[in-house]
């Protein structure tokens, strides 16, 4: 059934050449010389394997196959060369054929076919490279005509067959048939089949056309350019490449800086006097736009100041760096390219730079060096403003750099173009060319992308043409290929870029992804090998030595798969795109050297499962040694061959070491590497390494989970299948009228659904895998962690140290801890300023200090350093040394590091919050509780947001309550000690911050609203409060029933002055109504002033000073105007609760 199957094939394929030929001319050149490979690696092949090992017998049609494979695949490869040698073999056969049933010398004729192929082979080499379309159709139509003969040959009794069998072996033996074997019938086949392909393929190109009008001359095929321009449509490139700028602008105006303002900062003056006069003459030289030259230099001046730091040069040590990171891209392609880079730096020695340079230009230091730098600088980015959307070209703008300077030193005569020749001779050619690929249409199998022209300045032959017009003397034609063109040095680039081809083509085909996914199906192949041959082992008892002889089967399904993945990659890149000959070559030596050695494998492999056979002709190669003599042989020739497979498995350990092999300027090492990895010629790719931290814990992580899917592939699908095929096996070997061929099929039909879910179970276990890893790492960093209302609050303050460690260079000092504040125990009140003011002028809140928490371990960024609270000596013969001015005060608190954090991260916090609203993903209320708060008349430049705050004022003291019951309830002062000290451990760092920022921000109002009267009354009360605080006498002498009110009166007051601020400021005029009855339980009524005066702002007529009595009011009846301010009503009866 197999055997009819490939003799219908075979029959389809001769169907194809003689009827489908002109639509797909490469493939038909593939399949004949596959086909002739075919027939002359099994003549060679076959006889080495024991037909009686028919397991074997099936490795070797592997062998066979795999060589008819490669065989059209170097045909594609030399396309001329395999049309000349398939011509004359397929010559060859057809007369060695044909002469066999008519010569006397029968099978002598055999041993005369050796001279009979040199003659066949040289006539049809020769025809071919003279007559190419003549002799690819002659040799078309035998081809179609040898496989139809030889497929219907199958069906009857192989005659033809095992006569090309001796043929191609050059010796006579029993199988040749000049009797009664039909021969003459397929001869008969193969003449109609190959008249019947040249008569369609003669009307197909119109070769019966010519002949019927006697036009003999020969014409060459559409596909193939002819070796003479001259014959081709010629063009004036000049006429395509012309001047199209006429028009300047009479005056530019600059986007930041006028030459002319005297207002341009001081710090810019080197920058511009350096840049300026160098980028006016190179555009006055190669012809640079006004407005672009204007930009780029006010480009590079912004560039050198950004780049200069405190303690730089003046421009050169910016231009150092700047030049260094700009031209590294270039470098690398010069050294890509194999030449030097041109830059005026490198250029010092050898030129006159003031022939090139100029010198009508100031100089900043006695030495030239910077000015060279700023002009290379200069030149590549006026090339670069120029480029327009040749940008997205890296290559072409290094390429069009490598040019400019090449004539911008060669040519020092100063000869100046117009603003715009840049534009019109060298940007705009090459433009039109990439645009009109891009508006061109069809799939990208027929235009050319950004890529493809990028490429063609990777190669170094694009160094050969010219950027400007006016250097070139012959045009191209719009379609061909370069290297079919003789070019002339004066060849204008862009037209180099239109004829130039695709360097890569993706082909959609299912054999795509095969060759895409190729390591992991190896590396599943090889797995399941080794699976398969332990779980036999186990089962059938083997010995190691075999066990390991049977697993070493995996060297030849390496070497096989190799030669397979060569095939493919040749088969994706043609014939669509270019192949160079470098490529060529490569793989060439990989495909015959990997085949050759692959021949050898699979017959010393099976030679190791021969017994020693001498037969009646003699000893034969294979009687030369035991088994176990050719499988060390096959061991150690497997080995040394596949030295380099084994090696790049191990250098994917080590990425880092295959970054510096690519990259290293050794010719033995890169020509290693253009044979056996092709894909490192490319310019891009060969830096892309991750640190090895990285790919270790890739490799940990893959390792689990290729040994889990080891073991599990291993007892639940390579083990339960073992049984059942030694049990089919056993039926095949007690049976023997059950064939090989039926057992073969049962063995495929039941190990290859199993072989399928070993493939596919990877990507399960990946997402079993990836999703515990992923679960795993983001416990241990805590991603998606909803925090509580503390621990949020807890991290917010230390983000500032985290902000500074991880944003901040690491040369600041603000990354460092503070150098005068303990880094664990400083709190907010630690950091104490007094201002030196006298007494009765001092603010209580300047002089107070608030309640110190207990030692406690906090973050060196912890926001209780940044308090401002004075300190109070009583000595006072200290006070004079430990007082200080509230500038000093500033300068000490802004001189901390952690200090500085909060500032910094505020600014920054601040800055984001705003952009958040900006973008409307916040209101204006969530900005508002969001962002840290400002004022000139507090103390702290910075206050915590009031999300940060919120709620922890209450929270405060509702646990200073209840611990106030607790103390009141102790009666041992041990007990009590221990009270407070478990109050200051309960507050924490927010909640202390919060309970001092309303503490001064209370006392602030206060002080506003009742004035300076009752300043004295509020310092009392707050000096007092504050003694108590530093003995800890709050516990016992605070009502703490007493605090929510107060908290709720403050609120209250908050709240007023809030609600009615800006009404008042709007209308700040009082209203006011006639015989208003005031009855007044406090001191204003008893102060006995004349409102009315001072709300009418008429002067009094008392002379003498009110004397202020402090007794029961009585109800007064006022015949004047009186105040009616109910603003002023609502805060007085809160502060009187209060």
């Amino acid at each position: 059934m197999i055997s009819t199957l490939i003799h219908c094939f075979g029959i389809a394929i001769a169907g194809f050449l003689i009827i489908g030929t002109h639509k797909g001319p490469k493939e038909a050149d593939f399949l004949i010389n596959s086909f002739i490979s075919l027939i002359f690696i099994y003549s060679h092949i076959i006889p080495f394997y024991d037909p009686t090992m028919k397991l074997f017998l099936v490795l070797a049609y592997f062998v066979v196959t795999l060589g008819g494979i490669v065989g059209g695949v170097v045909g594609a490869l030399l396309p001329k060369i395999s049309i000349g040698v398939s011509f004359g073999a397929i010559l060859w056969l057809f007369i060695s054929t044909i002469s066999l049933p008519v010569s006397k010398l029968g099978n002598n004729i055999i041993f005369s076919s050796g001279s009979l192929l040199v003659i066949s082979l040289t006539i049809s080499i020769i025809l071919s490279q003279k007559y190419l379309s003549i002799a690819n159709e002659i040799r078309v139509a035998l081809a179609a005509g040898l496989i139809l003969s030889t497929s219907v040959d199958g069906f009857l009794n192989k005659g033809l067959f095992f006569t090309f069998y001796d043929l191609f072996r050059m010796r006579s033996s029993s199988l040749i048939c000049t009797g009664n074997c039909e021969l003459q019938l397929m001869i008969a086949i193969w003449v109609i089949g190959a008249f019947s392909t040249y008569l369609i393929q003669g009307y197909v190109n119109g070769t019966l056309s010519r002949w019927q009008t006697r036009s003999h001359r020969y014409q060459a095929l559409s596909t193939h350019l002819s070796n003479s321009i001259d014959s081709k449509v010629q063009s004036n490139s000049a006429d395509i490449i012309k001047q199209k700028t006429f028009s300047y602008p009479s005056i530019v105006s600059p986007n930041f800086f006028d030459l002319d303002d005297v207002n341009i900062p001081k710090v810019l003056d080197p920058y511009i006097q350096s840049v300026v006069p160098i980028t006016q003459r190179l555009a006055s030289r190669h012809g640079f736009q006004i407005g672009n030259s204007c930009n780029q230099w006010e480009h590079a001046v912004m560039l050198l100041t950004n780049e200069t730091k405190v303690y730089d040069r003046p421009v050169i040590d910016a231009a150092i760096r700047i030049h260094a990171r700009l031209f590294d891209n270039y470098r690398h392609w010069c050294d890509r390219m194999g030449t030097p880079p041109l830059l005026l730096l490198n250029k010092l020695d050898s030129i006159d730079y003031n022939s090139v340079a100029g010198s009508n230009y100031q100089q900043i230091d006695d030495s030239v060096d910077h000015l060279i730098y700023i002009e290379d600088i200069m030149l590549y980015l006026l090339i670069w403003g120029e480029a327009s959307n040749l940008k997205h070209c890296p290559e072409c703008v290094c390429y069009l750099y490598h040019k400019v300077m090449e004539d911008h030193i060669n040519n020092t005569n100063g000869n100046s173009k117009y603003p715009g020749h840049f534009l019109d001779m060298v940007v705009t050619p090459i433009y039109d060319v990439i645009a009109s690929a891009m508006k061109s249409g069809g799939d990208h199998v027929e235009r050319k992308t950004y890529d493809d022209f990028n490429e063609f300045f990777w190669s170094p032959s694009c160094l050969k043409y010219s950027i400007y017009v006016d250097l070139f003397n012959e045009d191209f034609i719009e379609q061909g290929s370069i290297d079919n063109l003789q070019l002339s040095l004066g060849t204008h680039v862009s037209n180099a870029m239109r004829v130039a081809t695709k360097t890569y083509c993706e082909k959609r085909s299912w054999l795509h992804p095969l060759f895409s996914m190729r390591r992991i199906f190896e590396w599943h192949v090889i797995t399941f090998t080794l699976l398969t041959a332990w779980a036999f082992s186990t089962e059938l008892q083997w010995t190691y030595a075999f066990t390991l002889q049977v697993g070493s089967f995996i060297f030849w399904e390496i070497s096989f798969l190799s030669i397979l993945w060569t095939s493919l990659e040749v088969w994706t890149l043609y014939p669509q795109s270019a192949i160079s000959g470098l490529s060529i070559l490569g793989f060439l030596i990989r495909l015959l050297a990997g085949y050759l050695v692959f021949v050898y494998q699979s017959m010393y492999y099976h030679w190791s499962f021969r017994q020693i056979n001498i037969d009646n002709k003699g000893q034969t190669l294979i009687d030369q040694g035991d088994a176990l003599f050719w499988w060390w042989l096959y061991f150690w020739l497997s080995v040394v061959s596949l030295f380099f497979y084994f090696l790049e498995s191990i250098l994917c350990y080590y990425p880092k070491i295959v970054s510096w092999l690519l990259t290293w300027n050794n010719c033995v090492i890169q020509a290693i590497l253009n044979i056996y990895y092709p894909l490192s010629q490319l310019y891009v790719g060969k830096r892309v390494h991750v640190e090895q931290g990285y790919v270790t814990k890739y490799i940990l992580f893959w390792i689990s989970l290729i040994l889990f899917k080891v073991w599990f592939g291993y007892r639940y699908i390579v083990h339960p299948v073992t049984i059942q095929s030694i049990e089919l096996y056993d039926e095949y070997m007690n049976f023997q009228k059950i064939s090989f061929v039926k057992t073969f099929g049962l063995m495929f039909v039941l190990w290859f659904p199993h072989f399928l879910v070993y493939l596919i179970d990877l990507s399960i276990w990946y997402s079993v895998w990836i999703s515990a890893a992923g679960g795993l790492v983001s416990l241990i960093e805590r991603q998606g962690a909803v925090r509580d209302s503390a621990s949020f609050r807890s991290h917010f303050i230390r983000s500032p140290l985290a902000f500074a460690q991880r944003l901040l260079h690491d040369t600041s000092s603000v990354r460092q801890k503070s150098s005068h504040l303990s880094a664990s125990t400083a709190a907010l009140n630690e950091l104490i300023l007094q201002p030196k003011v006298s007494e009765e002028k001092s603010s209580p809140v300047m002089k107070a200090k608030p309640i110190r928490a207990a030692s406690k371990a906090m973050s060196s960024a912890d926001l209780q350093s940044l308090n401002f609270t004075a300190k109070s000596s009583n000595n006072k013969n200290d006070k004079k040394s430990g007082d200080k001015t509230f500038n000093e005060g500033m300068t000490e608190y802004l001189s901390d590091v952690r200090s500085q954090r909060w500032i910094i991260f505020s600014k920054v916090w601040n800055e984001i919050i705003s952009n958040l609203r900006a973008a409307d993903h916040l209101s204006n209320f969530e900005r508002e509780i969001l962002s840290f708060s400002t004022s000139n008349e507090l103390l702290l430049p910075v206050y915590l947001p009031i999300y940060q705050t919120a709620g922890c004022v209450s929270t405060s003291i509702n646990l200073f309550k209840d611990s106030c019951n607790e103390y009141s309830s102790e009666a041992e002062p041990e007990k009590k000690i221990a009270v407070i000290e478990k109050f200051y451990e309960s507050m924490d760092v927010t909640m202390i911050e919060a309970v001092s920022e309303a503490w001064e921000l209370l006392t602030y109002i206060l002080l506003k609203i009742l004035g300076p009267s009752h300043k004295a009354d509020i310092e009392s009360l707050y000096n007092s409060l504050l003694t108590m605080a530093k003995t800890n006498d709050l516990f016992g002498n605070i009502n703490p029933d007493a605090l929510p009110q107060i908290l709720s009166y403050a609120t209250n007051i908050v709240s007023i002055i809030k609600s009615s601020a800006t009404k008042r400021k709007n209308k700040p005029i009082v209203t006011v109504s006639k015989m208003k009855k005031s009855v007044s339980a406090g001191i204003l009524p008893s102060l006995g002033a004349d409102f009315s005066s001072e709300v009418n702002n008429k002067p009094t007529n008392k002379s003498k000073e009110v004397t202020r009595k402090f007794e029961m009011p009585e109800p007064i009846f006022q015949s004047t105007f009186v105040l009616n301010d109910t603003l002023r009503d609502k805060l007085r009866d809160e502060i009187r609760n209060i």
